[in-house]
């Protein structure tokens, strides 16, 4: 199976993009200055290419293959974060809503969704950025809730 790692300059700090064989599988915002080995591959220069169009306050069509591996439970979750329109948010108990929904349980956690919501592996792809707490309140962003603030305005929410 082939790996690429390339790192991305955004105007929120470095991005780490892995990708294997033709899905992504990771986008993290880096605080670190890491130096990553710029390795070419066909999902590392679409998923440049739509880092590009957001940062310039497109919503460009989600057309990259995504693989985030997790749980079931973790899945099924992020799966509902991509069900988020561009420019729009969800509560935590929402989402713990439409997983007991989907997955055929009685009742969730917002925090159980909490926690498979800060496992997501390809952030802004995967909208984490558009959860938020109770009362709309900003809440536990693993890329930090100054990017998640400004993702949100980019997106023209906040």
């Amino acid at each position: 199976m082939s790996k690429y790692v390339s790192a991305y300059a955004s105007p929120l700090g470095q991005i780490v993009i892995a990708a294997e064989e033709d899905s992504l599988v990771g986008l993290c915002f880096s605080d670190k200055a890491v130096l990553v080995p710029q390795e070419a591959s066909a999902v590392i220069s679409q998923t440049e290419k739509w880092l590009d169009a957001y940062f310039d306050g497109e919503d460009p069509i989600r057309n990259i293959s995504c693989l985030a591996k997790g749980t079931l439970f973790q899945e099924t979750v992020w799966q509902i974060l991509m069900t988020i329109p561009y420019g729009s948010t969800m509560s935590y108990q929402e989402i713990a809503d439409r997983t007991c929904s989907l997955l055929g349980k009685k009742r969730m956690s917002a925090q159980a969704v909490g926690q498979a919501v800060s496992k997501n592996p390809i952030l802004i792809l995967i909208p984490c950025h558009r959860v938020l707490g109770k009362g709309g309140l900003l809440k536990g962003y693993s890329g930090g809730m100054e990017r998640q603030r400004s993702l949100l305005q980019l997106e023209s929410h906040i």
